[in-house]
Parts: structure tokens; C-alpha cells; sequence
């Protein structure tokens, strides 16, 4: 492990994932977390640092519609999103069109659920409290480096009370 951070207030979680808390209207710090409401207009938050090898966890709260799509290494040959809703749906694609994964769980539900993807070369985990959702290698997989983040999508209100990096 060559980085292992948490971040656990509104403040922290902005500054660590690029994002402008005092000015953005879809931002609002809370004593709770970081909470996003969004319109038409999807946030991007994303760290600076890219990595090959890493994991992403968040402790969000889906507090209506929408849904929130965690990445490992966007802006590569191999960026892979890994969505979910609140309803419990899920999947994992490869370069914003390829399927790896699908499903529904009844592991993500109301209120708050911890969210890890990990990234190690080839294989690709999804977990969403503590239950394996997927886990899969990426066929043909390309060496690459890139960002960690999420995105939150149009229409959609969700809080982030925790973030968390490692990088390997």
C-alpha cells in the first residue's frame, strides 16, 4: 500500500476530490457529510493522482433517485465505472460501454451503505456492505493509469459522509 487516506467531513471529502464547496450549488457541507442535489447538471468529483492499482470507498446515503457511479482509472484505455442506485441495481462496465456485470442486491438499501471498488490490475471488485456484488477479471486488460472518483447523476439527491483512497 504506497496511500491509505480517509476523508470524513464535507470539507475534507471536497478538497480531496477537487471539488468547490464554497461556490457550487449542487454542494452543500453538513455536519453529516457532503451533500449533493443535482438538476441537470451531474457532478464529476475526481483526486488528483493517477494510479494504476487502487480502491475507492464511499459511505453514501441515497436520499432520492438517481444514483452514483464510483470510477477507477478514467481518463485510460481501461476506466472502469461501477454504478448503483438505491433500488438496488448495479453494474460494472468497461470504457463507458462495455457490460462486465449486472445485477440487483438487496445488499444496497435505505440509508446508508458503504461502497468499495478495487481496481488490481485485472480483477475488478464491487462490494456494497460487505457483500460481493462482483468480482471479475477485465478481458484483454490494458495496463493503465488514471483518476479515482464518482459521479453523481442528473436528478439525483445523495450524501457523502466518507471517502476513502488506497493506492497499491
Amino acid at each position: 500500500v504506497t496511500y491509505d487516506e480517509a476523508f470524513d467531513t464535507a470539507e475534507k471529502i471536497a478538497q480531496a476530490f477537487n471539488l468547490d464547496l464554497a461556490s457550487d450549488p449542487r454542494l452543500k457541507g453538513e455536519a453529516t457529510g457532503l451533500l449533493f442535489t443535482t438538476q441537470n447538471d451531474p457532478a464529476h468529483p475526481f483526486n488528483r493522482q493517477r494510479i494504476e492499482n487502487g480502491e475507492l470507498n464511499v459511505e453514501v446515503e441515497f436520499l432520492s433517485g438517481g444514483g452514483l457511479n464510483l470510477h477507477c482509472r478514467s481518463g485510460s484505455q481501461s476506466v472502469i465505472g461501477a454504478e448503483i442506485h438505491g433500488n438496488g441495481d448495479w453494474n460494472v462496465v468497461l470504457n463507458y460501454g462495455q457490460v462486465l456485470g449486472n445485477g440487483q442486491s438487496p445488499a444496497i438499501r435505505a440509508g446508508k451503505n458503504q461502497v468499495t471498488l478495487a481496481c488490481v490490475n485485472s480483477k475488478i471488485t464491487l462490494q456494497a456492505n460487505g457483500e460481493v456484488l462482483s468480482s471479475l477479471e477485465v478481458p484483454e486488460y490494458t495496463p493503465s493509469s488514471g483518476t479515482m472518483g464518482w459521479d453523481v447523476y442528473e436528478n439525483s439527491q445523495l450524501r457523502i459522509s466518507r471517502a476513502a483512497l488506497k493506492f497499491y
